[in-house]
């Protein structure tokens, strides 16, 4: 299979310019839904008896509509409910005036027999800074080493192209959950840094074989070169992107509530991924190469 795609690489530039531009520009008009781990809320931390699960509570939540701290009528569908043993849980939720956190309290012990206690605790938005900062912390930690590790076994170039590509696929992640109001929450940061390890892993794949063509084809042009690589690794991509989301989207429609915070954003990140690791970083290693090359000359 021969492929022909960098011959037009200055518009597989320009249109992925313009997405992520685009991205960023509605990102910053819709914004983005933070969850309650990152805003700030309360806990409560319960006993409900045995043979409850956690979407026995979150059913429980879902019908329950209670008033926030503005006097407004809200669901509380959204809470996060984790199983602390058999009989113990701990949700957290937006913050609630008195009366509506009696109400939550009334409302779990009206619906499980089983219910002995109820505590709640106010949760500052300092806690949502701070997975924040570890968030953005981890990623650019994660960036720094695959830049170092992708210029020692390649190119500056290559790890240059790389993190151009994976900056796309972040960006087309958070513009899935700016455009559909999808809550933004913890496995959201899990994810994304898994999304990085599949990105650089696939472009990497391309790069490896784009520099042993290099060696081997040297009186082909670059972008000869490039779209020999690509075609010699397209079917492979493909197939394990293909097998991938059909695992992703095993979860995402059938995993219920619980898992589709993660399956989400790594469903669109590994579509974006094989995407990016193509018509992203390809066509900006040859940009580069480019450029490069009339400095030297």
């Amino acid at each position: 299979m021969n492929i022909n795609i960098m011959d037009n690489w200055k518009k597989w530039v320009l249109v992925s310019g313009v997405i992520a531009l685009l991205s960023v520009l509605i990102m910053l008009v819709v914004g983005l839904n933070f969850g309650i781990h990152f805003t700030g809320g309360i806990g409560v931390q319960v006993e409900l008896g045995e043979d409850v699960n956690t979407e026995d509570v979150r059913e429980v939540l879902a019908s329950l509509t209670v008033e926030d701290m503005d006097g407004e009528s809200v669901s509380l569908e959204n809470s996060f409910v984790q199983s602390i043993d058999e009989s113990e849980f701990y949700i957290r939720t937006i913050p609630l005036p008195e009366d509506s956190r009696v109400e939550l309290l009334n409302s779990l012990e009206d619906s499980f027999p089983g219910y002995s206690r109820g505590e709640v605790e106010d949760i500052g938005p300092q806690v949502g800074q701070e997975l924040i900062r570890n968030a953005l912390l981890s990623l650019l930690v994660a960036a720094v080493i695959l830049i170092l590790y992708i210029s020692y076994r390649f190119q500056l170039l290559f790890a240059i192209s790389a993190l151009c590509a994976l900056v796309f696929d972040i960006l087309i992640v958070l513009l899935v959950f700016s455009i559909f109001n999808i809550e933004l929450n913890t496995p959201f940061v899990a994810a994304i840094l898994t999304i990085v390890g599949y990105s650089i892993n696939d472009t990497i794949v391309v790069f490896d074989r784009v520099r042993e063509n290099l060696k081997y084809k040297a009186k082909e042009s670059d972008s000869e070169i490039v779209n020999t690589s690509i075609s010699q690794t397209i079917v492979r991509s493909v197939n394990t992107s293909l097998t991938t989301i059909l695992v992703l989207g095993s979860l995402l429609f059938l995993g219920g509530e619980t898992l589709q915070p993660f399956a989400i954003p790594l469903f669109f990140g590994v579509i974006s991924g094989t995407y990016s690791s193509i018509f992203v970083a390809s066509p900006v290693w040859l940009a580069l190469r480019n450029k490069s090359a009339k400095k030297a000359a």
